[in-house]
């Protein structure tokens, strides 16, 4: 169940799913794997985060504030069902690790980690349509 959660908040800090669908889109496969070869590997994840965190940090300040969570969510729409700051703070609560209120780049790449581990069902290193993660 954990795994989910990780999955679920990570996904909609990348501007993908609500929070009930703890799968990954095929568009933000597609986008993720920018070389084309039908596989997403830990350093083609590792830059779509870094982009998303960079997308969300608006004053580029190396810290995303509840404030910018809401933001980015009203803009990229993360989630059709939910208000943007509801989703917010439940990004915020989940990845927070020291409650002081932003998340780091490191608090964000930790949760991303999770979550990409959580979608390696065959533990290779690399998401595919085969870890039954992609739709």
């Amino acid at each position: 169940m954990k795994g989910i959660r990780y999955a679920s908040i990570a996904l909609l800090l990348m501007g993908g799913v609500s929070a009930a669908l703890a799968q990954y889109p095929q568009g933000k496969f597609k986008q993720l794997d920018t070389n084309g070869d039908g596989v997403v590997d830990r350093d083609e994840y590792a830059a779509g985060l870094r982009a998303s965190f960079a997308a969300m940090d608006q004053d580029r300040n190396g810290v995303v504030t509840l404030q910018e969570l809401i933001n980015y969510n009203a803009s990229n729409q993360a989630s059709d069902r939910v208000e943007p700051q509801v989703v917010a703070e439940a990004q915020m609560s989940a990845m927070d690790a020291n409650r002081d209120g932003q998340i780091t780049s490191d608090e964000f790449d930790e949760v991303g980690e999770k979550t990409f581990a959580s979608f390696d069902k065959d533990h290779d290193g690399k998401l595919t349509t085969l870890d039954g993660s992609v739709h």
